[in-house]
């Protein structure tokens, strides 16, 4: 009975080990291994026909010194199935990689940077990989082609330039270029003997990003631009770029004045928030922004991250981006507005249709001498900037008997005399010059040009008197006018 036992026991063991069709290669006690899965039973490796190759994604990347330092590299390679595989990679400050100060880093030695100009970089780590497989021998750092990819990481530095000290280091794209940091790398599979792929090759500009911005609209009342520079969100610090804001204004009929340097006040900050200053670097307000006259503004960009020992300030003149587009602040028109003045005494504004400031009557004073009638036209204009002391220009009155409407960009058909008294004979209308800050003018119409008055039945004082104000610098240099008003006097 016990053999029989035993017999049996022997016989559920021998099924076991006969059932089992899918246990790994490695212990299985089968020697036909056929039918395992190609999962825990792999094959050997098989060489693939053909040649090594490697590519990056792109030629040239782009990567300017207001967005980072560090940038992934890509692309596809072959390793035609050699599982023990390597990519070298050279860096050079410049395409020439003959140059003895050329060479940046090169994975085999180190992952560090060497004779980098931008001297902080030196002895930094400068290589990384960042995805996929990787070999590490004697401490340096290989990426390794996997599933047909490859990438690694690199820092860079400061922007390269042709010359760059000395005569001829001028921030001129054309009289001294910018040159570009020069990528290589090449892929090297080991089986049983060592084959290599060709160099291959990618470029890296730098630069500084042209900046954007946008306006903000104020109340007019207030008189001033403010401007909110897009700042790059993902420096280090915002401190590292500086910005620099131009305006320029543009007065009637597109005359263009003097570009300005502008030294604009800071607004409190907001988002993000810098060390120092206590306000934000990139919005500024621009004061004194006159009514009539449109101001473009553009900005532009500063690297203040590195030193650079560019002409014609060595070691402090930074790398600078291209002019922003323009935008437009300004322009909305002198708001004019008027009362009447009878006998001298501020009177309430006119409710009739007519509008009539005052009513010459027959007899004294204005029959016997026509002056000092004291029927007044008071002119006010209800909104203008507060303008520091020496601000160039003057505002101006103009007066036109008979207009009906009044264009921004009018000009009168020949030059008109002041409005200080009669003259007779002189082109229709009258200007009146006045210092800027003066927001009132008071017009007699007995002051006229035009007008005569020698007896009541000699008297063109009466009318409608159109009117209407603008800044003036220059003959060419001139706001538009305000809104017109009409001052009417009758009998």
């Amino acid at each position: 009975m016990r053999l029989l036992y035993f017999s049996a026991y022997i016989s559920v063991i021998i099924g076991i080990f006969s059932s089992c069709t899918n246990q790994k290669a490695e212990s299985s006690l089968l020697t036909n291994k056929t039918s395992c899965s190609l999962k825990d039973c792999p094959e050997p490796q098989k060489k693939i026909d053909g040649s090594l190759s490697i590519e990056a994604d792109a030629g040239v990347y782009q990567l300017n010194v207001d967005k980072s330092d560090v940038l992934e590299i890509a692309g596809k390679c072959a390793d035609l199935g050699v599982r023990d595989n390597r990519i070298l990679v050279e860096m050079y400050q410049g395409e020439d990689v003959s140059l003895p100060d050329a060479l940046f880093f090169e994975n085999s030695s180190s992952v560090n940077c060497v004779n980098s100009k931008t001297p902080s970089l030196n002895g930094k780590r400068c290589f990384w990989v960042t995805q996929g497989r990787s070999v590490i021998d004697f401490g340096a750092e290989y990426p390794q082609c996997f599933n047909g990819r490859f990438s690694f990481s690199v820092k860079v530095g400061r922007i390269l330039r042709t010359t760059e000290s000395g005569a001829g280091a001028v921030t001129d794209e054309a009289v001294n270029p910018r040159r570009k940091y020069f990528v290589r790398f090449k892929l090297r599979a080991n089986d049983g003997a060592i084959s290599e792929s060709g160099w291959a090759s990618t470029l890296i500009d730098r630069g500084v990003t042209k900046p954007t911005f946008s306006q903000d609209s104020l109340p007019f009342n207030e008189f001033k631009c403010d401007i909110k520079i897009n700042a790059f969100r993902n420096l280090e610090s915002l401190l590292d770029i500086s910005y620099d804001i131009r305006y320029t204004p543009e007065y009637i009929n597109t005359v263009l004045g003097t570009e300005v340097a502008a030294t604009p006040f800071p607004i409190t900050f907001t988002e993000p928030i810098p060390a120092t200053p206590l306000a934000h670097v990139t919005n500024y307000r621009i004061p004194n922004i006159i009514p009539g006259v449109k101001y473009k503004v553009k900005v532009k960009a500063y690297d203040k991250k590195y030193s650079y020992a560019l002409q014609p300030s060595p070691g402090t003149t930074p790398e600078e981006s291209l002019f922003s587009e323009e935008l437009q602040c300004g322009y909305t028109t002198i708001p004019l507005n008027y009362s009447c003045l009878l006998d001298g005494s501020l009177g309430a504004p006119p409710t009739s249709p007519t509008n009539t400031c005052g009513v010459y009557t027959a007899g004294t004073p204005y029959s016997s001498t026509c002056v000092g009638s004291l029927k007044t036209c008071n002119l006010q204009i209800t909104d203008f900037p507060s303008l520091p002391g020496g601000y160039p220009g003057i505002m101006q009155f103009m007066v036109v008997k008979g207009k009906t409407s009044w264009d921004p960009n009018y000009e009168p058909p020949a030059a008109l005399g002041n409005c200080t008294g009669p003259v007779g004979g002189a082109p229709e209308g009258c200007i009146q010059n006045v210092p800027l800050g003066t927001t009132d003018w008071a017009f007699r119409p007995e002051l006229y040009p035009k007008n005569t008055c020698t007896s009541p039945s000699v008297n063109t004082l009466n009318g409608k008197y159109a009117i209407a104000a603008r800044y003036w610098r220059s003959a060419t240099e001139k706001g538009a006018w305000s809104n017109m008003v009409t001052c009417e006097f009758k009998n």
